[in-house]
Order: structure tokens, then C-alpha cells, then sequence
């Protein structure tokens, strides 16, 4: 799911969790902001002689005092949008600013470009922010975002193009394809902004920790609205044409919504947008007939080889000239950029901030904020729903301008809320702490849905009638998700039953595609939220809407957990913990592989299983019972489950739960566990009666009520699994039918085989009459036969990097790199395990390459070679991987383990049962053929081991090529029959 939800959001990886201003109930008298003025001493600022305004009504100022406390001062590159020269000189300037910013208080340095790095924490150590930024300028660079979209789209579109007559075919033709590019540049660019403002809240919004704080936001300015600079360039050039249609995207959060958040919370921005001193576009240049281009030669460490990168780049100020100097750009519009820095000014304003455009600008502005004070004065009722405007002024109407903050709030904005919706499309956020369950009924046409929500009331903090805000955000295949807004009060739930309030509201939905619906209900009193996925039922009858609120599962918290053991694999005797929740807990069972190993009856509940002697695949449950014997909780955790499978299984009800002589009828609780292969994301989970779909959950808990009607009640409860990439898996339960108290499991073996003539080479266009599959010598029936060279497959990469690897270390990293290149992005996977004294997962089971690549370069060499238990953990990966899969091991036969048995290997890669492939390059073993003595014993077993699984061993030397190797085993496993 997480895929689709990241192209319906581009705000993901945001972990937006806001703390409350006020304690529960509470409410302050008083209300403080910081106050500068302008143009006059700090000590005229007097009680006497200010007011405040707010929404509209004059407050008393009750004090004025000095501020005492120190800042928390945060430098906040905006890497994104930020221009290189912009950046090395901001850079510059407050590296030259260390002392005063560390006057000011502690000091800190973040950077958001992809995502949000802290790269010095807080300090007030001027030598140390002075290093950290030299070493910034150093290390790091911006993008400049915006406006390279647009110099690429004017050296594309209009430098790199010959002049055409206004009226000729040809033109129609080119301004088609104009349009279709600014259109394209303005979604790119509006995705930059988006991305933008949400990393400024993502880190701001966390950060609610009382006293001053100033945010100084390094920023060369962009423009708000990217279509006027693309219409203006239409507009204004001998491309005069209407009917572009270009869009004017709305960007979420508005410019509005961000600088009312900031100032709610207390931030004052200085936007810090020195000149670019040396890229300007509107500087002439005197030298007319200069190249356009410019290269850079850089040296970069490709797999421990400096390898020469020639870096060409187009200089936007010779692409403007020579459009200039060609009449086809009037000079108004030769600016990249229209108005830079109004939307910084409008986060200054909005905070009580200012804009500094030079570097002279900078110390006067830091002496201004150690002199600011602190003004309370007397704050009226507030909206607990929207902020409350602010302006400060003299009484007198002096002229000095004053500067402060211009909205304040005792509630999240609803800004927040909205954010932490999408971000939940995007798996970014947790379910909260209140407990939230929500089901959408009535048809899924644009208008005519219903929302029915039920919130716990045991996991609020507040009693009684309390406004509470729900957050609901629609996304279907198209476009930024919708949210919507509204606050609800316990005292007006429709109904109450086991601690939940329910709620139902109407709830538009859109015309096509698949919705998904995600709620965040807000206690406004206390900040605690809560959130889910919404379930979709396919009528208002399940929905239970008169009064039967058991259609609807509320989840509840758990009340144990399991620990998960620290180590990779685990075998042998081995202690399982718990966490329990719950006072009422009296014992817990544990289950291992559905069978009783324990029972506790006093804390700490804990039990040590046998998981014998090898590492294989293993369920641990634990169940936790309360004083009258009653199941509270349980839960559960695979160990050495590798990768692991996509297996659906109905947990509620199960087949022994039917047997009562009555039949079952009415509501009936089915909760379903999923287990996913790792690097895999769930779908969606569908729940049917008989072939019915009667609701859809798109994250866990995967629990809803099916009704069994009176009338009809024989049939089965079916529950499917979708992942992302299409695959499928279910579960089906009998209900009052024959065989429902039987659960049958089915295995169908497969086996992938590869035939191959004298010469070692694969044999293909062979037919299942060719085959015989026989079992313990008994011969069974093929249930399916194939070719099997387009299957997906996944693939283990197990990299000798102990010390004796030292000088090999890069051929190898760079033969395996074409390797992995040559493998099928989101079909086939792969993973890296790096192995010297101890095997290390440097890359876990993906299908992205690229991020393969990256650990496959980061093996360092170093320890003896663990072969035996790297083979073990490698194997480990791959257990429970359904498909194609095999194991290719590379080692230098140096040395081998002492203290971990082959036998156990051997026995293990049987129960796995996935060919592996063996590269050795040593010299001395090449040139003996693996017969002297030192080595006689290591290369049998190798051989004996491939003789069981499947697979090779490959000798080399040390000087051989690798990659007509690894290309021989790519070929070998792509040239595999299938038979089941």
C-alpha cells in the first residue's frame, strides 16, 4: 500500500505529533507574545502604553518584562529550493555569525532537502558551529528545485530551438508541445513546494518546547505560484497564443496555513536571502559570445577506484543573454524568480520575523531579538476549532513600528491535522493513543457516503461532554487527497455501548476510482489523537445503523506483547519475553508452532522454548488470561522467518469455536493475521461471506463482523490479501456446513529444475512428458509443468569481506554489481550478506537495485571467513521465499569456521532446499584442481553440499574475470523448469 499512498501524497515520511499547550481542562488567563520595536529603544515598550488586539477586541496589557531566557535558535537550510551560490555564501555568513548566534542561546543545524537531517545539535560552543558549517560547506549542496525546472524547460524549449513564423503548421506543432512541457514543470515544481512546507512543519510542529525560539530560515525566495512565471513567458515573447491551459495548482498547506502554525507555536522566522553574488540573471554580460556550457571535472571512489566524472551544467545566465540578444524574451521578464521573497515575508510577518536580504543585516538582527520582551495581556473566550488574530500597537499611536507574532491558539491548527491524515496514506505515522475504529457505508458514487466512527471513550483523558475534532481524508488513483474537517462532542454520540461513542456524519466520495479513507479523531482538550483506516461495507444494512453498533470492531490495545529475540537467527534453548498492559493479566500460555510449551502464572511473564538445532521457521504465541479464566489478548511472532512468506489465516473464528450444537448466527467476529514477504506491503485485506464482499481494510488491525443471516446461515467466512505487486492469498472458514470443524491445508511442492548437457549447459524446450517426480521412490503426479525463465526471483548475494579480501574486495563488489543490474526491477529481489567472523545483513530483501547496489559497495574487509554461518544466515533470508530463489556465495578459501558445524549447513540448505552456487578464487586451489591436501577437504564440501540443493561450484583465479561467472549463473537460473 505504502507505494500507491506515496503517489497520492507527496508529503510522506512526515511524523507530525503536537503536544497540547495547556493541561487538561486547563485554560491560561493570560496570553505572552515577544515584542521588538522597531525604530525605538526596547525599554519604551510599557504596559501603559500598548494594546492588544485580538479577533477584533482591545485586551489589557498586564506586564511587559525583559526577556531573560535564552533562545533556541534552529539554522534551517532549505535545500530544496535553495540556489548552490545562495547556499555556499549563507554558509559563509553565519559561520562568520557563530558568536552572536551563540549568544543568543543554544544553537542547532538542520537540513531538509529529501528528507530532515540534524547535522549539529543544540550547542552553544561557537567553535563547534563554526566547524559544523565550514564542514557544510564542504559536504553539502542545495538543488535549487524550482529553479532548475524552469532553466531546463527555457534551454529545452526556447534556446535550443530555431525560429518559426507565428502562422505555419510548424508553430501550432511547438507550441503544443510548449504547453505540455510547462505543464509538466509546474506539477514538478508544485510537488517541490509541497515537499517543502511539509518538512518545515514535519520538523516544527515537534518541537513545542516553551521558551523563545527563532527559526532562521536560509532561503533565495521562490515563487508561489510557479504558472505566473510560465504565463508571463508565454505572454510577453512572440509565443502569444491562449489555450495552454495552464494550471494553477493549489498547494496544501497554503502559505496562509504554514505561518499561522509557526506563529501559534511560537517561532519567529528570519528569513535569511543573501543576494546571489555571481549567478545573477539581470547582471548584462559583458562578454556576449561566452559558451553556454560549463564542465567540471570531479573525482568519485567507485568501488574503491577514483573514477573521472565530467560534470556539464548550462549557466542560466548566458541562456537568457543569448534569448535576449535573439529578441525572444523581452527584458521585464528575464527574472527566473518574480517575487522571492513575498512569501518569506509573509512567514515574517506572520511570526513577528523579517526578511534579511545582505549580510550586513545579520548582527543588527540578532542584537534585536536578545532585546525583545515579553508582553501578557488578558486573552478572551477562545474558538477551540481556529486561532485568534493578534496585533500589537502602541496606545498613543506612536509612529514606532513594532514587531510580534500575529496569531495565537490553544489547539492544534487544523493545518496539523490535516497533515497527519496524509501522512497516514504514507504509513507515516503511528495509530495514536486514542483508539478509533471507522466503516463507510452506502455505495461508493461521488456524495452518497456515510462515515459511522466509534472512538473508546476509556482512551480519552477527558470526561464527560468534550469536543473532540475528526479529520477524515479521501484519496482515490488522482490527486491530492481532499480533507475535511469537523469537531463532535462526546454529549451528542448517537449512541454508547462498551465504551465507545459512535458517530455517524455524511461523507462525499469520489466519482472514480478507489477510495481509501483515513480518519484522525483529536482530543482538543488534552492533544491526544488517534487514527485508522476506514472499512468498506457494501450497504447500510452491515453498517448495523439503528442500533446494532457490534457491526463495527473497535480495536482495542493489547495487553501483551511479545519480544522478539535480539539475534538474527536463533536456535536451541531460547528466552521469550513479554510486555504486559494490563493489571488484570493473571497468566499467560505460550505456543510454539501451535503446540503448549508453558504456562505462567506471576509475572514476569517470560518461558524459554527448545527451537532445536537449526534455524528454522518458528510461531511463538503468547495468551494472555484474566482472573475468571477469560482470554484478554494474545499475540504473536515469527523468528528466523528470512524474507518470509504471503500466508492469510482467519485467527477468529476458529473451527473448534463452531462446534456448539446450535447454529451460529448474527454478528460474527473474524480477525484475520497477515504475514508478508519482508520488503512487501500490503494492499488490502477483503472479508466475504460465501462469495460476497462485505468489507475492505487497508491496515491492521484486520478485524470486522460478519453477519451470518438467520434465513441462510450455511456457507463460509473467506478472507483475501492483496500486496502491493498483485499478489494474493486467503483463508476460508466453514460456517454451520459440513466441514467446519476441519481446517484442511494443502501444500503444493514445487520445484524448479534445471537440465543441463555434458558441457554444463543448459538444456531448454523440453515437455513434461520428459520429467519424473518421485517421492520416498513412489512417483507422483504433476500438478503443473513450465517453463519457468520469466518467474520472478529472489537472490541471495553472500560476499567473503573478511581481511584476506583486502585487494579483491572491489572486482568482486563490481562483478556482482552487474549482476544485480541485470536483474528485474520489482520483480526479481535480492539481498547482501557480507561475511568475515560473523555474517551481517548489509542489505535486506528488496526489489530495488539501486539501494542493493549501495550495500553490496559498503562491505569492508575485515575478520576470518565464517563461511559455514554465513551460508546458515544467508539461507535464513531466503527461507519462506515462495518462488525462484538460490544462493551465490563468493569466498577466497582462505579459511573456514572452526566453532560452526558444516553439518548443520547441509542440513539446513536441505530443509531450505534452495541451490546455491559457490565462487572461489584462490590460486593455489585453481592451480591444483582442489586436489592438494590443504584444501581436498573444504572443496568436498562444497561440491557434496550443491550435490543436495542444487547448484555449482566455481573455481577462478584470482586475476579471472567474475563476471562470465556470475552472467553463467544468471543464464543457469533463468533457464529453470517448473514443476509441481
Amino acid at each position: 500500500m505504502s507505494s500507491r499512498r506515496g503517489a497520492l501524497v507527496a508529503l510522506a515520511g512526515l511524523a507530525l505529533l503536537m503536544t497540547p499547550r495547556l493541561a487538561p481542562g486547563q485554560r491560561l488567563p493570560t496570553t505572552e507574545i515577544l515584542v521588538e520595536a522597531v525604530g525605538g529603544a526596547p525599554g519604551s515598550l510599557e504596559a501603559s502604553g500598548l494594546e492588544v488586539v485580538e479577533n477584533g477586541a482591545v485586551r489589557a496589557v498586564t506586564s511587559v518584562e525583559t526577556l531573560t531566557d535564552p533562545w533556541r535558535v534552529v539554522l534551517y537550510f532549505d535545500l530544496l529550493l535553495l540556489e548552490p551560490p545562495v547556499y555556499r555564501s549563507a554558509v559563509l555568513d553565519l559561520a562568520e555569525q557563530a558568536t552572536n548566534l551563540t549568544a543568543l542561546g543554544t544553537v542547532e543545524i538542520v537540513l531538509a532537502g529529501e528528507a530532515l537531517t540534524v547535522t549539529l545539535p543544540p550547542t552553544r560552543d561557537p567553535n563547534a558551529l563554526d566547524q559544523a558549517l565550514r564542514w557544510l560547506l564542504v559536504r553539502q549542496t542545495s538543488e535549487g528545485a524550482q529553479l532548475a525546472t524552469r532553466d531546463q524547460l527555457v534551454s529545452e524549449q526556447l534556446l535550443d530551438r530555431d525560429p518559426v513564423e507565428p502562422d505555419s503548421p510548424l508553430a501550432a506543432e511547438r507550441m503544443t508541445e510548449l504547453g505540455a512541457a510547462m505543464r509538466a514543470a509546474i506539477a514538478d515544481e508544485a510537488e517541490a513546494l509541497t515537499r517543502q512546507r511539509g518538512h518545515l512543519l514535519s520538523w516544527l510542529s515537534d518541537q513545542d518546547q516553551p521558551g523563545p525560539k527563532a527559526l532562521v530560515m536560509v532561503s533565495s525566495g521562490f515563487d508561489e505560484q510557479p504558472a505566473d512565471f510560465y504565463s508571463a513567458l508565454v505572454d510577453n515573447s512572440p509565443w502569444r497564443q491562449a489555450g495552454l491551459g495552464l494550471p494553477q495548482p493549489e498547494i496544501s498547506p497554503s502559505f496562509d496555513q504554514l505561518a499561522q502554525a509557526l506563529a501559534i507555536y511560537d517561532w519567529t522566522v528570519i528569513a535569511y536571502a543573501p543576494p546571489n553574488r555571481g549567478d545573477g540573471l539581470l547582471a548584462e554580460d559583458p562578454a556576449g559570445d561566452a559558451d553556454e556550457e560549463t564542465a567540471q571535472v570531479e573525482q568519485t571512489s567507485q568501488g574503491g577506484r577514483l573514477v573521472d566524472r565530467t560534470i556539464v551544467s548550462v549557466d542560466p545566465k548566458k541562456v537568457v543573454d543569448r534569448l535576449r540578444r535573439r529578441g525572444r524574451l523581452e527584458a521585464a521578464y528575464v527574472a527566473r524568480l518574480l517575487t522571492p521573497h513575498a512569501p518569506l515575508e509573509e512567514l515574517a510577518v506572520a511570526t513577528g520575523g523579517r526578511v534579511l536580504a545582505d549580510r550586513q543585516e545579520l548582527e543588527p538582527a540578532l542584537g534585536a531579538l536578545a532585546d525583545r520582551r515579553r508582553v501578557r495581556f488578558e486573552s478572551g473566550p477562545s474558538d477551540a476549532a481556529g486561532p485568534r488574530s493578534i496585533e500589537v500597537r502602541r496606545s498613543s499611536g506612536g509612529a514606532a513600528q513594532l514587531r510580534a507574532r500575529r496569531w495565537a491558539g490553544d489547539w492544534t491548527p487544523e493545518v496539523i491535522s490535516a497533515q497527519r491524515a496524509r501522512s497516514y496514506l504514507s504509513d507515516a505515522v503511528g495509530e495514536g493513543e486514542i483508539y478509533v475504529s471507522a466503516a463507510v457505508g452506502g455505495g461508493t458514487s461521488a456524495g452518497d457516503g456515510t462515515l459511522v466512527l466509534e472512538v473508546d471513550t476509556e482512551s480519552l483523558q477527558s470526561t464527560g461532554s468534550q469536543p473532540l475534532r475528526v479529520t477524515i481524508a479521501v484519496a482515490n488513483d488522482e490527486g491530492e487527497p481532499p480533507v475535511f474537517h469537523r469537531v463532535v462532542d462526546l454529549g451528542d454520540a448517537e449512541a454508547s455501548v462498551n465504551d465507545a461513542a459512535r458517530f455517524e456524519m455524511p461523507l462525499p466520495l469520489p466519482e472514480q476510482g478507489e477510495p481509501i479513507v483515513v480518519v484522525f479523531v483529536e482530543e482538543l482538550a488534552s492533544g491526544r489523537w488517534g487514527g485508522t483506516f476506514a472499512s468498506f461495507s457494501v450497504s447500510d444494512a452491515d453498517l448495523g445503523r439503528s442500533t446494532d453498533i457490534g457491526s463495527m470492531i473497535l480495536p482495542a490495545p493489547k495487553a501483551i506483547h511479545l519480544m522478539a529475540p535480539q539475534e538474527a537467527m536463533v536456535m536451541g534453548p531460547t528466552r521469550f519475553e513479554t510486555v504486559v498492559s494490563a493489571s488484570t493479566v493473571t497468566r499467560v500460555r505460550f505456543l510454539l508452532d501451535g503446540r503448549q510449551f508453558a504456562e505462567v502464572g506471576a509475572p514476569p511473564f517470560s518461558a524459554t522454548a527448545d527451537l532445536g538445532k537449526l534455524p528454522e521457521t518458528h510461531r511463538i504465541e503468547a495468551i494472555a488470561f484474566g482472573r475468571d479464566g477469560e482470554e484478554l489478548s494474545r499475540d504473536r511472532l515469527t523468528v528466523n522467518a528470512g524474507m518470509g512468506a504471503f500466508r492469510v489465516r482467519i485467527a477468529r473464528p476458529e473451527p473448534t469455536d463452531l462446534q456448539s450444537g446450535t447454529p451460529t448466527v448474527g454478528p460474527v467476529e473474524v480477525e484475520a493475521t497477515i504475514e508478508t514477504p519482508r520488503g512487501s506491503e500490503i494492499d488490502r485485506v477483503e472479508f466475504y461471506w460465501k462469495e460476497n464482499l462485505v468489507a475492505t481494510r487497508f491496515a491492521p488491525p484486520f478485524v470486522h463482523r460478519v453477519t451470518v443471516p438467520t434465513e441462510d446461515p450455511s456457507g463460509f467466512v473467506r478472507v483475501l490479501g492483496y500486496l502491493e505487486d498483485g499478489a494474493t492469498a486467503e483463508d476460508v472458514v466453514f460456517v454451520n456446513s459440513q466441514g467446519s470443524t476441519e481446517r484442511v491445508d494443502v501444500d503444493l511442492v514445487e520445484l524448479y529444475v534445471v537440465v543441463t548437457d555434458r558441457q554444463g549447459r543448459p538444456v531448454l524446450g523440453l515437455t513434461q512428458e520428459d520429467f519424473q517426480v518421485l517421492e520416498e521412490g513412489v512417483e507422483q503426479e504433476l500438478a503443473d509443468f513450465g517453463d519457468a525463465s520469466d518467474r520472478p526471483l529472489t537472490v541471495g548475494l553472500a560476499i567473503d569481506s573478511s581481511a584476506s579480501m583486502f585487494v579483491k574486495l572491489p572486482d568482486v563488489q563490481d562483478a556482482a554489481a552487474n549482476f544485480v543490474r541485470n536483474l528485474r526491477t520489482r520483480r526479481d529481489r535480492a539481498f547482501v550478506v557480507g561475511f568475515g567472523s560473523e555474517p551481517r545483513l548489509a542489505r535486506d530483501t528488496t526489489s530495488d537495485m539501486p539501494d542493493v547496489l549501495d550495500g553490496l559497495y559498503r562491505l569492508r574487509p575485515e575478520g576470518q571467513t565464517a563461511i559455514w554461518k554465513a551460508v546458515v544466515y544467508s539461507l535464513v533470508q531466503l527461507q519462506g521465499a515462495g518462488g525462484k530463489k538460490a544462493l551465490i556465495v563468493f569466498s577466497d578459501g582462505a579459511d573456514e569456521d572452526q566453532d560452526f558445524s558444516y553439518r548443520t549447513a547441509l542440513e539446513f540448505a536441505r530443509r531450505v532446499g534452495a541451490p546455491i552456487y559457490f565462487i572461489v578464487s584462490n590460486d593455489e586451489i585453481y592451480r591444483t584442481a582442489g586436489k592438494s591436501l590443504s584444501v581436498r577437504g573444504f572443496l568436498g564440501r562444497l561440491r557434496k553440499l550443491t550435490s543436495e540443493v542444487g547448484g555449482r561450484v566455481f573455481l577462478t583465479k584470482v586475476t579471472d574475470d567474475l563476471e562470465e561467472i556470475y552472467s553463467d549463473i544468471e543464464e543457469e537460473l533463468r533457464s529453470q523448469y517448473l514443476v509441481s
